[in-house]
């Protein structure tokens, strides 16, 4: 199929949305590969320990993982297998929460 980059970084794959805007490395973290097929990997540019809660766009939880994080050194998180579409990533900190946007295939 076509893949075309829209504005804001959005990228299409014939009309669906494939990649969503989000300035991960502004915050500190890197999930990659987004898109993804159900193992994701996450880079934090620091050290800490995290809480990840991920929920399908209805707000059911599907998982939650509480993971350190060291700067530089990717962990890999495996997908439940009755997730697929748009997911949320909740990441919290000691001072902080944000959402992520990771789309499963």
């Amino acid at each position: 199929g076509c893949v075309t980059r829209l504005e804001n970084m959005v990228l299409k794959k014939d009309g669906v949305v494939t990649s969503l805007p989000e300035d991960l490395n502004a915050l500190g973290y890197q999930f990659y590969p987004n898109p993804c097929k159900g193992e994701l990997w996450l880079t934090a540019h620091h050290i800490e320990n995290v809480e990840i809660r991920i929920s399908d766009v209805t707000g059911q939880e599907l998982m939650v993982f509480n993971q350190p994080l060291q700067a530089g050194k990717p962990v890999k998180l495996t997908l439940p297998v009755n997730s697929s579409g748009l997911l949320l990533f909740r990441i919290t900190n000691n001072t902080t929460s944000k959402v992520f946007h990771v789309i499963r295939e």
